[in-house]
Formats: C-alpha cells, structure tokens, sequence
C-alpha cells in the first residue's frame, strides 16, 4: 500500500496533542464564562492569558534548556569518540577522498555531475536502508567557511530552512566533541523529527584535511522530549582537504550518512527524500559559504586599505 498505519498516526500524532488541548480549554471557557455573564467580564482575559501560559510552558518543556539538565552528566569518554575509534576510521575516511565508490564496494550512483557524485549502498543489518556518499569539489569557497557554514549553529539556524530548533546541549574542548540536539522539518504530512548525536572534529595539519564524524545518541543518555519523533539510527562523516590552505578557496570533500527516519515511508517517497536531501543539503551549504565569505571580505579590503595608507604614510612599516 501507498500509506499505512503508521505514517497515518505520525500525520495525526501533531495534531493531537494541539487540538485536544484546544477543546478542553474551548469547554472551560464556555463554562467558565457562562458562570461569570452575571458578574464580571474577565473571564475572556483570564482565559486568553492562562492559555498563552500553557503555551509557552508546553513549547519551554521540550526546548534545549530542559534537555540542558538532564544531559548535564554526559560523559564524552564514554559515549563518545574513542581515540580508537579515530584511529579506525580516519584511514578509510581520509582514504575515500583519493578513491571513487567502486561497485565492487556494493555503491550504486544515483546522481552523476561535473562537481557532484552521490552513491548509495545497502546499510549492513537493515533489510530497507541505505548509506549515502556525497563527493565533489568547490574552487570559489574556503575549506574554513564550508565548515563554519555548518558548525556554527547560530549562523545555520539563519540559512537552512528545514531547522525547527538546533542547540548545542553540552561541549568538550579536550576532544572538541559536542552534542547536539537538532529538530528537522520533513515534508507534510510527516510530524518533525528530533536528532540527537555526539560530534568530533579531527583535524589534520600535515595532510590539509578535517573529518567531521557524528552519530546518535541513545534515549538512555538524552531522554526524548515527548514533542518529537527521535530517530535513534544516525550517522554522519565528512571528510573536507584543502587545495591549498583552509583559509583559501579550494577544497574536496565527501560526505557519508546513513539515518532510519521511524516511519513506514512509501519506498518512491523515502528514496526521493534522501537521494535529494544530501545534494540539496550540499548546495544550500556552498550558498551560505559564499554569503559567509562575502561578509567578510569588507573587513578584510578595510583591513588591507589601512595596512597600505600606514606602510605609505610610515615607510619603515615591513
């Protein structure tokens, strides 16, 4: 079948909650206010501010402040990236930049461009998944805009239309870990999902490349705010090398992921939901890169005009 039960239930599951509420406090008004009529009229007032309350109290629940406390005791050298982990996965993800996906490797292309290659693969252990790699090339864009582009939350939350919410819930600077909590939108009438996951930044100096590595969280660690679908499967690597330098235009990259959205998605929608999603996502970070650059590029001719009027009005300046 096209649709079944569960995708029905993720459609109505954001409206329950929303309308339920909604009738019970349309029920105590009308009660409320049918006692009033022949003593006061605050009752409109005191019902219009004690839903807005309720609102506001609901939406706070399941915000990142909440989840603040509870994952105040995560512990990065348990749940997190192990030196060994890093050690294993480097060589293979440093590795695949040199290499294309091989069929022999069971990768399958799905989109074949002049700057862009995506392929797929089934996903060990899942009989209806599959791990995605997006690989290509940028020659007008820093490798240090592309990943602030993504890493600083604050300036994503401007660009990238499909974040509902995204926070940093805890950070460790020892292994420049962090976790992450991140709500997506997914296209109606799917309720939004709620990622979780665990981050590492890897850098390496010699070779002029950073691999950045996420995965989920489990519901032990960071429980599930209630408001959202928490997907549970989620894993993230890419890999970026620099041309050059990171602070000059020029970089390859290659992105691999894999995540199970918790739904029963009619196989067409779900393939054109992330054969699309990891090229799109790609193409909106490589804008943003270039907004990024372009607002900083008067700092620097500022920059630049006052280091050549000192060096002219001060020769000796080197």
């Amino acid at each position: 079948m096209f649709c079944d039960g569960r995708l029905i239930r993720d459609f109505f599951r954001g409206l329950h909650a929303e309308g339920a509420m909604r009738v019970r406090f349309q029920f105590l008004r009308n009660l409320y206010t049918n006692y009033c009529k022949a003593c006061t009229n605050r009752s409109y007032t005191f019902f219009t501010r004690l839903e807005q309350n309720f609102r506001r109290f609901r939406y706070n629940i399941g915000t990142p402040r909440f989840l603040l406390a509870l994952s105040a005791g995560f512990s990065f050298r348990e749940h997190g990236f192990s030196e060994t982990d890093i050690e294993q996965m480097q060589g293979p993800a440093f590795g695949a930049l040199d290499e294309d996906a091989s069929a022999e490797d069971g990768w399958e292309p799905l989109v074949i461009e002049e700057n862009l290659r995506v392929h797929r693969r089934k996903l060990q252990g899942y009989d209806n998944l599959y791990e995605y790699r997006c690989a290509g090339s940028y020659f007008d864009i820093s490798p240090e805009n592309f990943l602030e582009a993504q890493n600083d939350v604050d300036y994503r939350r401007n660009w990238d239309g499909n974040v509902i919410s995204l926070e940093i819930l805890a950070s460790d600077t020892q292994t420049d870990s962090s976790v992450i909590r991140w709500i997506a939108k997914f296209p109606f009438p799917m309720y939004a999902r709620e990622y979780v996951y665990v981050r590492r930044q890897c850098v390496d100096e010699e070779n002029k490349r950073v691999m950045l590595i996420s995965r989920s969280v489990g519901t032990d660690q960071v429980p599930v705010s209630g408001n959202y679908v928490r997907v549970l499967v989620y894993a993230s690597t890419m890999v970026v090398r620099a041309h050059s330098d990171f602070t000059k235009d020029g970089l390859d990259y290659v992105l691999t992921y894999c995540d199970n959205p918790e739904a029963n998605i009619p196989t067409p929608a779900y393939n054109w939901i992330v054969n699309h999603g990891g090229p799109y996502f790609l193409k909106q970070v490589y804008a943003a890169a270039k907004k990024l650059e372009a607002s900083k590029q008067p700092t620097r001719s500022r920059d630049n005009h006052q280091i050549v009027a000192n060096s002219m009005e001060n020769p000796n300046i080197a």
